[in-house]
């Protein structure tokens, strides 16, 4: 939208000129307004991250990195001011470039192209009209449908029990589509490999078509392009069909590199849970203490606090963490491996034809340029 957009480049600039000029307010001594001084000491953390997320859920489209973007816009901003000078006067010069008789001599007339008629929609071109209200409800619940970890220090400075029964409610939900996402993603690991293998097979059929095309008497880069591309293509699966075992302890590592941040993701997200459902059952527990045991959960469980609520989470988080980490860890990767594997052996198939072989052989023993006619 034009006006989210505008919104929120003029609040960006209004950073920017604060970040960059706030040595000089400080050196000349400015003083704010006593208003104003007295509403930021009234301010707590809960009402500037509650600021935070709904500017950026409702005026940005990035999430996080909307927020990245801001961030190095208004670090760099004497930088995009110079940008924004050279790209001001360049198009003030070709404005006035244009209006002179040397380059309107250089144009050449315009063609009209023909006017075709256009087909109307088969729908009608409307859309339908519960969709502009379906995405302005979708874009007011977008405050408490991410950031959920702004949410979770949200719970760690509140004392307000409706707040803290709002990002309580966030939290779960967050946790909830966390968990149906990887789930969703682990029942149907197998569908981005068959996908690969439709993609690679297609082609490894195209370059051998032009391979096997090949015609001596020229020079043809199509050629030379696709016999590189099916070379790499078979020293490739022959590896990964030849090495196995190695290709799967690669993988266990780089799954371990990636569920180790997720787990710890997770656990801040219970944490907050944690500490929530204590606040509002009157449970004094420090959040270093909640943090401990929701990392350690499956080893930490009797370290809860003797509460029905709070066992029964930590309950569903122990089982979660255990049934993921196994399906992540070892059957699901393992799986994936092998199935990696046998597509691996399937499309180095047709690139052991020895007559193919013979061809790229021809190809890439050619010297560029040469012709046979030479």
């Amino acid at each position: 939208m034009k006006f989210t957009k505008f919104a929120r480049q003029v609040i960006r600039t209004a950073f920017a000129i604060y970040f960059w000029l706030r040595p000089l307010v400080e050196i000349c001594h400015l003083r704010f307004p006593a208003s104003w001084q007295s509403f930021y000491a009234r301010s707590s953390p809960e009402a500037f991250l509650l600021l935070f997320i709904a500017y950026y859920s409702l005026l940005a489209d990035g999430g996080w990195v909307s927020v990245a973007y801001d961030v190095t816009y208004v670090y760099f901003w004497p930088l995009v001011l110079i940008w924004l000078a050279v790209k001001f006067t360049s198009v003030r010069a070709y404005k006035a470039l244009k209006e002179t008789p040397y380059y309107k001599g250089l144009l050449l007339p315009k063609v009209v192209p023909p006017q075709v008629p256009s087909v109307p929609d088969a729908k009608g071109g409307v859309p339908p009209a519960g969709n502009s209200f379906r995405l302005a409800i979708g874009r007011l619940a977008r405050p408490f449908t991410q950031f959920f970890l702004l949410w979770s220090l949200l719970i760690l400075n509140t004392s307000n029990l409706v707040l803290t029964w709002v990002a309580l409610a966030v939290i779960s939900f967050g946790a909830i589509a966390i968990i149906r996402s990887l789930s969703l993603f682990l029942s149907d690991a197998g569908s981005w490999i068959t996908k690969l293998k439709g993609n690679f097979a297609a082609q490894v059929a195209n370059n051998i078509a032009v391979v096997r095309a090949y015609n001596e008497s020229q020079d043809d880069k199509r050629s030379r392009d696709a016999a590189n591309a099916l070379l790499l293509y078979e020293t490739t699966f022959r590896y990964m069909s030849e090495n196995k075992d190695r290709l799967a302890r690669w993988t266990v590592i780089a799954s371990i590199l990636i569920t180790v941040p997720l787990y710890l993701y997770l656990s801040v997200i219970f944490t907050s849970i944690y500490l929530g459902v204590a606040r509002l059952n009157h449970i004094p527990w420090p959040w270093t203490d909640a943090l401990t045991t929701s990392i350690f959960i499956p080893f930490a469980f009797t370290d809860l606090p003797h509460n029905l609520w709070i066992r029964l989470i930590g309950g569903c988080q122990a089982l979660v963490v255990t049934v993921l980490g196994y399906t992540i860890l070892f059957r699901r990767m393992q799986s994936s491996i092998q199935q990696l594997s046998q597509v691996a052996g399937e499309l180095s198939a047709p690139l052991g034809d020895q007559t193919l072989k013979e061809i790229l052989i021809t190809i890439k023993s050619r010297p560029t340029g040469s012709t046979a006619a030479g």
